[in-house]
Formats: structure tokens, sequence, C-alpha cells
């Protein structure tokens, strides 16, 4: 096992024993990887709210580019989406970047899109970027899109 050197520690990184009198702590171990799923098992994933007493607010979720999500995803904070997920979301605020696809629901007060989207998606106010794919329907106040923009399928803008 490895071990990592405390500041001020002048011997050599990756020593199996640390020398006598120093000390050294243990590397961070990687969380358990989850078994695969199989395709006719559902997995649903829940992202928590934080504490607003405690951190001021609900942080950020991202779901970086390779990263792929089966499921519902909830956050009281933003989610922004460069990965894939096929499901739901449901956020404040949801940005698709630009290597992002989202197949499935969205239930926002702000959508921004600037990668793909197939499915259906409810808020208050769509932006869609010059990348931006849409396929599905879209039921919202106020519309967005800017030139290059793709938005086919059922379409519903102005107040409920």
């Amino acid at each position: 096992m490895g071990w990592i050197k405390r500041k001020g520690d002048s011997s050599a990184v990756g020593d199996d024993e640390p020398a006598p009198g120093e000390e050294r702590t243990p590397p961070a171990r990687t969380p358990p990887v989850a078994p695969s799923q199989s395709d006719d098992e559902k997995v649903e994933v829940g992202v928590a709210a934080a504490d607003s007493d405690k951190r001021g607010g609900a942080e950020p979720s991202i779901i970086s580019y390779g990263v792929e999500i089966s499921g519902r995803l909830r956050s009281d904070g933003p989610i922004h989406v460069e990965g894939r997920i096929e499901g739901s979301l449901e956020s404040d605020e949801v940005s698709i970047g630009t290597t992002g696809v989202v197949m499935g629901e969205i239930h926002a007060l702000q959508l921004s899109v600037h990668g793909e989207l197939e499915g259906e998606g409810i808020c208050e106010k769509l932006t869609m970027g010059p990348s931006a794919s849409y396929r599905g329907s879209l039921d919202c106040e106020s519309l967005e899109l800017a030139s290059g923009g793709i938005l086919v399928g059922k379409v519903r803008v102005g107040p409920t």
C-alpha cells in the first residue's frame, strides 16, 4: 500500500512503510463501484438538497462528459449536463451543455439547451443556443432560440 507524504516530509512518496519517526497518512480510498445493472432493472438516482443553514444554499450538480445516468434526478440546486441522462430531471435551473444529451422529461424554471434534448420540457423560460437540438414537446412561458438551434415538435409558448 502506498502512502502520501505530510507537508515537510522529505522522503520518497510511495514507500511501503513510513521511515522511523515519520507520520504518514494512507491515500484516500476510491468509493466502491456499483455492479452494472441489466437493461431490465431500473435505477433511480436522487440528489439530496444541501442544508441551507449549513451551506448557504444547494450546490450545483454537474453530470460530466462520459457519465451516463438512467433514472430520476432531482436537485434544489442547478443541474448542468455534459454527459448523458435517460429519465427525468427536476430543478429550478437545468442546463444542457454542448456535449450533453438528455432523453426524457425536464421540469425547470429556467432551461438552457446547447446540446441535445429529446422528450418533454416544462419550464418558465427556455434558452436554446446555436448548437441546440430539441425534439419533443415543450410547454414554456418564454422562448429564446439562437440562429442554428433546432426545435422540432409540439410547442406551446405563453402564460399558463
